[in-house]
């Protein structure tokens, strides 16, 4: 796959095959997209759910601090990734936690605090811990607290919609973008309010562009106003190099705003 690190699990090979023949591209169209193509995990609501989860009160490697950044406001508590609950084609270690911290404004009159790309230090506005283990934490006063919705990571073909793609498999830009879009959405379509959480996968925000090779998508999140998460209509993903996770160097992770 160009551009990124990902696998097409045969399950979603063969739903992907069966879309692109029920929309009518051909052949040629059909291999190119298959070929760009790769296997991701939607974070979908679930009544019965694993220990990854969206918001709640918190969740830290046991006797860790809060994170907070270098104004002292405290970090919002976003997500939870338990690794031992990924597929057997993902290329993330297996064992341990990855738990997503942001700064988050809680008047919609404030400047959006996370603006431009974040590395992953101690001060920084969003931060990105691995544990072996986990203990629930209180979010400390001024924290905004996520409402806790328990999920289901579920895999699904995805295909890559930044602006370059359309070329890159010989469609018109209108056609593709309406192709990928009834693969990412389905029939519900778009939302603000209904958000759409994402891990892996060839999908990427438009305003990034083609993800450099090697890179890895851990966590895509978009403004959900059902979580209460306000990002001004805009998303927030996580990355890292594929060698670097798989050797555990979680502080290379970077974070970058943009748009759904």
């Amino acid at each position: 796959m160009m551009g990124a690190v990902g696998v097409l699990a045969d399950e979603d090979r063969a739903a992907l095959e069966r879309y692109l023949r029920a929309e009518g591209v051909d052949d040629d169209v059909r291999a190119r997209i298959m070929s760009l193509a790769a296997s991701g995990l939607s974070w979908s609501p679930s009544e019965a759910p694993g220990r990854c989860r969206l918001g709640g009160a918190g969740l830290l490697p046991p006797g860790t601090e809060w994170p907070c950044d270098r104004n002292g406001r405290p970090l919002s508590f976003l997500a939870a990734i338990c690794l031992e609950e990924l597929p057997a084609w993902s290329p993330l270690p297996h064992m341990g936690w990855l738990l997503f911290f942001a700064v988050l404004r809680s008047d919609r009159r404030e400047e959006l605090p996370v603006l431009e790309i974040a590395a992953n230090e101690a001060g920084a506005p969003i931060r990105v811990l691995f544990s072996d283990t986990v203990e629930e934490a209180d979010a400390p006063p001024g924290a905004v607290v996520l409402t806790r919705r328990a999920v289901e990571l579920c895999s699904a073909p995805t295909v890559p919609d930044d602006y370059e793609a359309p070329e890159r498999v010989g469609l018109e830009e209108e056609d593709y973008q309406e192709l990928a879009a009834g693969l990412r959405y389905g029939s519900e379509g778009w939302s603000l309010g209904r958000g759409a959480h994402w891990t892996f996968g060839a999908w990427s925000d438009p305003a990034f562009g083609q993800p450099p090779p090697g890179s890895l998508l851990l966590l895509h999140l978009a403004h959900d106003d059902d979580l209460g998460l306000d990002l001004g209509g805009g998303t927030l993903e996580f990355r890292i190099d594929a060698d670097d996770a798989l050797h555990g160097d979680w502080i290379q992770v970077e974070v970058q705003p943009g748009f759904d």
